[in-house]
């Protein structure tokens, strides 16, 4: 774990800082690190190589999850040495790895560090889902900074059902489980159903020491894992006739619709939401907003110009010879081009401010 700190803190620390001389990386009062996605990120939205949507999308999401806040404290390391444990559950939500927590916030290389050790123990081609409460931050490091480039053809990223939900709905087109065919019905609640298996250890750990500590949670840990495979058959059976029911209603829900319809609408959200969107500067909002005060005052001065010719107009009805003529005919000349000009103001500013409330 301390190697995948160092790998991330190269990322999140600004050149020239580094940890304070003979701090250990165990130690609670390490250099406040800063947040993966937040280095050195341009104001121009951009979709970095390899991910599928741009990275304000990303932001947006990263900004709506304490998960994904480095610097939000969960636990105080003034009383314990050990803050949590992160746990990597398999698909059939059996514990595979734990890693102890020493960081007062939840730090991306916990999470690291455990997909390494997966990695280590099954075959190079298979390809791993990872589903996590902030699974598209984790997309987006990964592919933005370029660290771990082995993985990327190995990892298919998502997002767990019980957060997904609170995601952007650009992020849900890809990474919501539902919306994509490799996850199926899997919701990644594993990791909260072991931990209703463990919190009836919470009062006596508190008060236990460090080695005791982790020896309660071993046994205890060892405990669900054989439960689980003992039961496996069972868990396999329930998830197999609830995916038989889901398809039903599926189906019925479904009725004369095509699949294949639905599926191109869906490709259609896709690349729609894949494009940047266009982020608008300060000083350009407000030349924007200063140039439709200016074509407002405008058509103001252009509205009194229209009564003063329209008040004039009243001399000229019923000319009686032809100079009377001459002034009708260029009066109506002017007053038919005021208001032409009238016209063409008004929709230049409703076309301005829809401009404006567009961006």
């Amino acid at each position: 774990m301390e190697y995948w700190q160092d790998v991330t803190d190269k990322v999140c620390l600004p050149q020239g800082s580094q940890r304070r001389e003979g701090q250990s990386s165990h130690s609670k009062n390490r250099a406040r690190e800063q947040p993966l996605q937040g280095a050195d990120e341009s104001l121009e939205d951009t979709v970095e190589h390899g991910l599928p949507g741009p990275n304000s999308m990303y932001d947006t999401c990263g900004q709506s999850f304490i998960a994904a806040d480095g610097d939000h404290a969960k636990a105080s390391t003034h009383m314990f040495e050990d803050t949590g444990v992160m746990v990597m559950p398999c698909h059939h939500d059996i514990p595979l790895f734990l890693a102890n927590m020493w960081t007062p916030r939840e730090k991306q290389f916990y999470a690291f560090a455990l997909i390494a050790t997966l990695l280590q123990h099954i075959l190079t081609p298979w390809k791993v889902g990872v589903l996590y409460d902030i699974g598209c931050q984790m997309d987006h490091v990964l592919k933005k900074w370029d660290f771990a480039p082995s993985w990327q053809t190995h990892l298919a990223w998502g997002v767990s059902i019980f957060h997904a939900y609170g995601h952007q709905y650009n992020c849900q087109l890809w990474y919501h489980p539902r919306k994509s065919v490799i996850w199926g019905l899997t919701d990644g609640k594993g990791c909260e159903q072991f931990w209703s298996e463990l919190r009836r250890l919470i009062p006596g750990l508190r008060v236990t020491g460090y080695h005791q500590h982790l020896f309660i949670l071993d046994v205890q840990v060892g405990y669900v894992c054989m439960q689980k495979l003992l039961y496996l058959g069972k868990w396999l059976c329930m998830h197999t006739v609830k995916a038989c029911g889901k398809e039903e209603d599926a189906l019925i829900k479904l009725g004369n619709r095509s699949v294949d319809q639905l599926l191109g609408y869906f490709a259609e959200q896709q690349t729609h939401h894949s494009k940047p969107q266009q982020h608008q500067l300060k000083a350009a909002a407000r030349k924007h907003v200063d140039h439709i005060l200016g074509l407002m005052a405008t058509l103001d001065l252009q509205k009194k110009i229209h009564e003063d010719l329209e008040r004039q107009g009243s001399a000229f009805q019923d000319p009686i010879d032809s100079v009377s003529c001459a002034l009708l005919a260029d009066w109506q000349e002017r007053f038919e081009q005021s208001e032409e000009k009238l016209v063409n103001l008004e929709k230049r500013v409703m076309n301005e401010m829809a401009v404006l409330k567009s961006t």
